[in-house]
């Protein structure tokens, strides 16, 4: 009997304590990181002509020279107008890659200056243009801010959370931000006939490897790379005509620099992909 009395007395001290351990573990679960993720885009879009594959695989049209130019219509889905940022940040990656760009605006005055000349054909105008400023291919570039909503975050368990905000004591509103990246589409074009040779597209997603949330209130939320520790700003709700409004033009300028010019050289040297 003292023996029953003893194991029902253990088995008593036993759930106890079981229970204070889950409890414990339910009290310990409290948020102590905060992540947003973003997933990457791996599709690779751009067409390239078996012309201009063949010019490029010529090692030394690596080299061919180069006038980047705006896309002649201004506009976007976010409403920001022009691409002349843009435009400059690849001039800049081009030098920055060890290619050849060639001055814009020169190119503009020799374009208006050789459309008072007389040639017999259209044929005749570009192979004079391409001659007289040393120039093999055109970049027309045409980009734009994209958004990417964001309304939950991650703990450091891996659960998913709303982002709550208090607005009175017994009342709290869920939010959600936008992050921006960008596209970039690069059309690229034989001067000397004025033919398109190619279409390249690429974009730059943020946080695909995981951002840091900082903090989070009614109108912003403030997240940092874990890579380098930069801290940047998603709001609720953007309106803006320059692209400082949305992007940080350092990281616009790094990713063009890495990835868009390098990426554009394979790709102009490669087979379309075949889906």
């Amino acid at each position: 009997m003292n023996k029953m009395k003893q194991l029902s007395s253990m088995n008593r001290m036993w759930i106890f304590c079981a229970a204070a351990v889950l409890l414990l573990s339910s009290c310990g679960s409290s948020i102590t990181a905060r992540k947003i993720n973003i997933p990457p885009n791996y599709g690779e879009n751009f067409t390239t002509t078996p012309t201009l594959k063949r010019f490029m695989s010529d090692v030394e049209n690596q080299e061919a020279s180069v006038v980047v130019r705006d896309f002649s219509v201004a506009g976007s889905v976010s409403g920001v107008t022009g691409s002349s940022t843009i435009s400059s940040l690849v001039e800049r990656g081009l030098m920055t890659n060890h290619k050849n760009p060639r001055d814009r605006s020169l190119f503009e005055s020799a374009v208006e200056k050789m459309q008072n000349n007389n040639y017999k054909d259209v044929g005749q105008y570009y192979r004079e243009l391409r001659k007289t400023t040393g120039t093999d291919l055109i970049f027309e570039i045409y980009a734009y801010p994209v958004p990417h909503y964001v309304s939950e975050f991650y703990d450091q368990n891996g659960r998913t959370h709303d982002f709550e905000i208090d607005v009175s004591k017994n009342y709290t509103v869920s939010r959600g931000y936008y992050l921006y990246g960008f596209s970039i589409e690069i059309k690229v074009i034989f001067l000397e006939d004025n033919r398109v040779a190619g279409i390249y597209q690429y974009e730059y997603v943020p946080c695909t490897q995981g951002c840091n949330v900082v903090d989070y209130s009614f109108n912003e939320l403030r997240y940092k790379m874990p890579e380098t520790g930069q801290q940047f700003r998603a709001r609720t709700m953007v309106k803006g005509e320059t692209w400082e409004d949305f992007l940080d033009m350092d990281v616009v300028s790094d990713f063009i620099s890495k990835k868009v010019i390098p990426n554009i050289y394979r790709d102009m040297a490669r087979e379309t992909p075949k889906f």
